[in-house]
């Protein structure tokens, strides 16, 4: 099989990354606060590990922006 158009990527990428609960596509997060057991697992992803802290920096929907940007490209990252 061939290489896939873009409009397939673009298509099949929320599959193929995985979703949440079992949803076909990404749910939006519009608006979130994000809790974490341990106060040093907060601390963690203040200092670059991966993890959401609240809604207006970062969330999952646009972290997956991000990464479909990066499959459209032929990126490394996207800000």
């Amino acid at each position: 099989m061939g290489k896939e158009q873009t409009s397939t990527r673009i298509l099949h990428h929320d599959r193929r990354q995985g979703t949440e609960a079992g949803a076909v596509h990404q749910p939006i997060h519009v608006s979130a606060e994000f809790a974490y057991a341990q106060a040093q697992d907060l601390i963690d992803v203040f200092q670059g590990k991966p993890g959401f802290t609240y809604a207006r920096q970062a969330t999952p929907s646009t972290a997956r922006l991000e990464q479909l940007i990066n499959e459209i490209e032929g990126g490394v990252g996207t800000i």
